[in-house]
C-alpha cells in the first residue's frame, strides 16, 4: 500500500470534508430516530409516515441537477451552495408547523444534502492519491456514520427538552458556522483545475452523459445502485418501528441497542476503505455486500425472546456497517471509472437519478407491506436486491484499485502518464474476467448490424496443405474495385488464440471496410490452441502467411512495394513475433487493435491457464515467467516497423495497462511508436458496427494507412 504522506492541504480538506459529512451523517439519520415522534405529533399512519419519508427522500433525485453542475461551476462552489444549502432547510425543518410544511423543508434539505455528499465523495477521488483514495472515501463515510452514531445518543436527550424533536434539527446550524470560517481556504481539485484548462469543461444537457463512449458504464452503475438502494434505504430507516411495532421493545430498549451497535460498527465502517485498498473493490464488495445481507435478514428476521437481545443487536451492527460500507465501495467504483470532466455527471446521473428511484420507491413499497403485515415482513426481502447488485459488480464491473482517475490522454493522443522504463517490466496485474469474455461472447454471437462482403477468393492455401490435425493453412482475399496495382493489408484476426477464424465476424466486417477503402485485403488463418498450435506454430503459420503473400500479392493486382499489417487482440502478439523474420522495409506499418503484449501468466483463472496453454512446448510443460516475458512482444527487441496501438480503457479481457507498458518499452527502445486511447471502450468494439467506437477506430485506422501506405 502507498505509504506517501498527505501535504498539509490535503491533510485540512480531509479534516473540513470530514466534518462537513460528520454532520450530513447526522441530519440524515435525524428523520430514522423522529418518525415515531414525528407520527405522533402530525397524526400520520404507517403506510403515511412511510409515504411522507418517500417524499422527503425525493430530494434526493432532485440532487442530481445540482451535483452535475460541479462539472462546469467547480467542486469548491458546489460544495460550498450545498453546505449552506443544507444546514439552512434543516435548520427550517425544526420551525415546521405541519406535515406538509415538515416534508418540503426536508426535501430541500435533502436536495443539499445529497448534493454536499456526493460532492465530498469526488473532492476525494481527486484531491488524494490512488492508491490512498479508499482509506480516504471509506473514512469519509466514517464521519458520516459517526454523525448518526451522536444523533442516535442525543435524540433521547434532545428530544427531552423544551421543544422536543425540533431540538434536533436545530443543531444542524453548525455547519454554517464550520462553512464560514473554513471555506475560503478551500481550494479547487487540481484534476478538474487540469481538465478546465485544456479546455475539457463541456456545458452538457441532462442527459449529455449518455452521448459520451460512458453511457453503458453509467448506466451500469445507475442500475447497481438502484437495487443496493432498494435495501439499504430501508435497512435501518425503520428499524426502530419494526422493534416497538412489531416486537414490543421500549423505547429504551431501542436506543441502547441502537447506540451500541452504531458504536461497535464504527471502526469496521472507518476501515471500510482500507479494505477495499487491501484486498481491491470487487473482494471488498464481496465482503461488504454479504455481511450486509446477513445483518438485515437478522436484523429483522430474529424473534424477539429474552434471549434474543444479543443476536439481534448483533446483526443490527452489520446492518449500520453495512449500509455505510456499501456506499463506500460504489462511490469507489463511480468516481475511478469515469473521467474527471464528466465524474459529477456520472455519479449524479448514476447514484442521483437512477439509483434514488429505488431509494424513493422503496419507502412506499415497504410501507404498503407493513400495513398489510408488519416492518419484519416487509423489509427482510429486500435484501434480494442487495445479493442481486452483488453479482451485478461481479459480472459488470472491472477492478479498479490502483487507477488513477480514469481519465486517460485526450483521444488520438499518447499524452499518458507511462510506466517508468525498466530492464524487466513489471509482471501484468490484471488478467482476462469471465465478464469480460461474456461481454465479448454476446457481442459476437448479435447478429451483423451493416453489410459485409465476401471475399473474392477464399480458402487459398498459402502453405503445402498436409492430413495434419488443426487448422489448415488457408486465406480469404478480398479485391477491392478499380484498375490497380492496389496497396494491401494482411488483417490477422483474434480469437484468445482459442476460438479465432478469418470468417469472423470482426474480421469480415474490418476486411469490408479495408476493402472498401481501396486496399488489397489478405487474412490468413493459422493454429490456435486445441487445433494443433500453441505459440510456437501460431507464429511459424503467420510467418509463412507473410511470406507467401510478399511473394503472390501481385497476382491479385497488388502492389509490390506498399504492403501494410493490421492485428486484432491475440493476432497482434503474434505478428508482432512473426515480424521479426522479416527485412525492414518489408511492411509500411503495423497497427495492433487491443493487443496482448506481455504473455506473462495474469491474476486470475483464465490468465495463468491461458499463459500456461500457450506457452507449452511439444513437452507439454511451460517456462517459468522469465521465459513466458522473453517469448512475449514486451520483453522481445524492438521491430523495424513503425507501429499504431489502439486501446480501450475499459477493456477486460486485455488490461489498457498492457498498451501502457508496451508503449513505454517501445519507446525506451528507440521504436517509432504512438497508442489511440478509446476513453471507456471495452474489447472487441468491431463485433458491433453500432457503436460509436467503432466507426471512430475504423476512421483512425483507415487514416494511419493511407498516411503511411
Amino acid at each position: 500500500m502507498d505509504s506517501t504522506p498527505l501535504t498539509p492541504y490535503q491533510r485540512r480538506l480531509f479534516i473540513f470534508l470530514g466534518v462537513a459529512t460528520f454532520f450530513e451523517g447526522f441530519d440524515f439519520l435525524a428523520l430514522t430516530q423522529l418518525l415515531p415522534e414525528l407520527r405522533g405529533e402530525f397524526g400520520l399512519g404507517k403506510q403515511s409516515g412511510a409515504s411522507m419519508v418517500g417524499l422527503i427522500n425525493a430530494g434526493t433525485i432532485v440532487a442530481w441537477l445540482l451535483i452535475r453542475q460541479a462539472d462546469r461551476f467547480g467542486r469548491k462552489r458546489i460544495l460550498s451552495i450545498t453546505i449552506l444549502g443544507y444546514a439552512s432547510f434543516t435548520l427550517l425543518s425544526g420551525l415546521a408547523w405541519s406535515a406538509a410544511s415538515f416534508t418540503l423543508f426536508q426535501f430541500a434539505a435533502r436536495v443539499f444534502l445529497i448534493a454536499e455528499w456526493a460532492t465530498a465523495m469526488i473532492y476525494a477521488s481527486e484531491a488524494f492519491p490512488s492508491a490512498r483514495r479508499g482509506m480516504v472515501l471509506g473514512v469519509l463515510q466514517g464521519f458520516s456514520a459517526l454523525g448518526g452514531v451522536l444523533c442516535i445518543g442525543l435524540v433521547p436527550w434532545l428530544t427531552s427538552l423544551p421543544g422536543g424533536w425540533r431540538n434536533v434539527y436545530f443543531v444542524g446550524v453548525i455547519p454554517l458556522l464550520l462553512l464560514a470560517f473554513t471555506r475560503r481556504n478551500l481550494q479547487e481539485t487540481p484534476a478538474f483545475e487540469q481538465v478546465r484548462d485544456r479546455g475539457g469543461i463541456a456545458q452538457r444537457d441532462v442527459l449529455g452523459v449518455l452521448r459520451t463512449p460512458h453511457r453503458g458504464r453509467v448506466l451500469q452503475l445507475g442500475g447497481i445502485w438502484f437495487l443496493t438502494y432498494l435495501c439499504a434505504n430501508t435497512a435501518v430507516t425503520f428499524w426502530k418501528e419494526h422493534m416497538v411495532s412489531d416486537l414490543a421493545w421500549s423505547a429504551g430498549d431501542v436506543a441502547r441497542s441502537l447506540t451500541f451497535a452504531a458504536l461497535v460498527s464504527m471502526p469496521f465502517v472507518f476501515g471500510t476503505g482500507r479494505l477495499l485498498d487491501a484486498i481491491g473493490r470487487r473482494r471488498g464488495a464481496v465482503v461488504i455486500y454479504l455481511l450486509t445481507a446477513v445483518g438485515v435478514w437478522g436484523a429483522y428476521g430474529i424473534d424477539a425472546t429474552p434471549q434474543a437481545h444479543w443476536p439481534i443487536t448483533a446483526s443490527l451492527t452489520f446492518a449500520i456497517f453495512g449500509v455505510s460500507g456499501v456506499l463506500v465501495v460504489l462511490n469507489a467504483f463511480t468516481t475511478e471509472l469515469v473521467p474527471t470532466a464528466l465524474r459529477a455527471d456520472a455519479l449524479a446521473l448514476s447514484n442521483n437519478l437512477i439509483g434514488r428511484i429505488g431509494y424513493v420507491l422503496a419507502p412506499f413499497g415497504v410501507g404498503w407491506v407493513a400495513a398489510r403485515s408488519d416492518w419484519g415482513s416487509a423489509v427482510q426481502p429486500t435484501v434480494f436486491f442487495l445479493l442481486a447488485a452483488l453479482i451485478a459488480i461481479l459480472w459488470l464491473l472491472p477492478e479498479t484499485f490502483g487507477r488513477g482517475p480514469a481519465d486517460g490522454p485526450p483521444q488520438d493522443s499518447e499524452e499518458m502518464s507511462m510506466p517508468p522504463p525498466s530492464h524487466v517490466p513489471p509482471p501484468p496485474t490484471r488478467g482476462p474476467s469471465f465478464a469480460g469474455v461474456a461481454h465479448a461472447l454476446r457481442l459476437l454471437l448479435a447478429p451483423p448490424t451493416v453489410r459485409l462482403l465476401q471475399a473474392q477468393h477464399r480458402g487459398v492455401p498459402y502453405r503445402g496443405l498436409s492430413p495434419g490435425r488443426g487448422t489448415a493453412p488457408r486465406a480469404d482475399i478480398y479485391v477491392p474495385e478499380g484498375p490497380g496495382p492496389h496497396p494491401s493489408v494482411v488483417l490477422v484476426h483474434g480469437g484468445g488464440f482459442v476460438v479465432g477464424s478469418r470468417t469472423m465476424k470482426p474480421a469480415v466486417f474490418l476486411a469490408t471496410r479495408l476493402v472498401e477503402a481501396g486496399f488489397l485485403v489478405f487474412v490468413p488463418s493459422y493454429r490456435q490452441i486445441f487445433r494443433g498450435g500453441r505459440l510456437d506454430q501460431m507464429v511459424q503459420d503467420i510467418e509463412d502467411a507473410l511470406s507467401w503473400w510478399l511473394e503472390h500479392r501481385v497476382d491479385y493486382n497488388g502492389d509490390p512495394t506498399r504492403c501494410a499489417l493490421v492485428a486484432k487482440s491475440a493476432g497482434a502478439p503474434i505478428t508482432l513475433l512473426a515480424t521479426q523474420k522479416f527485412s525492414p522495409g518489408s511492411f509500411e506499418h503495423l497497427i495492433s487493435i487491443f493487443g496482448i503484449y506481455d504473455l506473462r501468466p495474469a491474476p486470475g483463472l483464465l490468465g495463468g491457464l491461458m499463459s500456461r496453454l500457450l506457452l507449452a512446448t511439444k513437452t507439454g510443460v511451460p517456462g517459468d515467467a522469465n521465459d513466458a516475458l522473453s517469448r512475449s512482444p514486451l520483453g522481445g527487441p524492438r521491430e523495424s516497423i513503425p507501429l499504431t496501438l489502439l486501446h480501450g480503457t475499459e477493456d477486460r479481457l486485455v488490461p489498457y495497462a498492457q498498451a501502457l507498458s508496451f508503449l513505454a518499452r517501445r519507446k525506451e527502445q528507440g521504436a517509432e511508436v504512438s497508442l489511440i486511447t478509446y476513453d471507456g471502450a471495452e474489447h472487441s468494439w468491431f463485433s458491433d458496427a453500432s457503436l460509436p467506437v467503432c466507426q471512430r477506430s475504423v476512421d483512425d485506422i483507415l487514416g494511419a494507412l493511407k498516411k503511411r501506405v
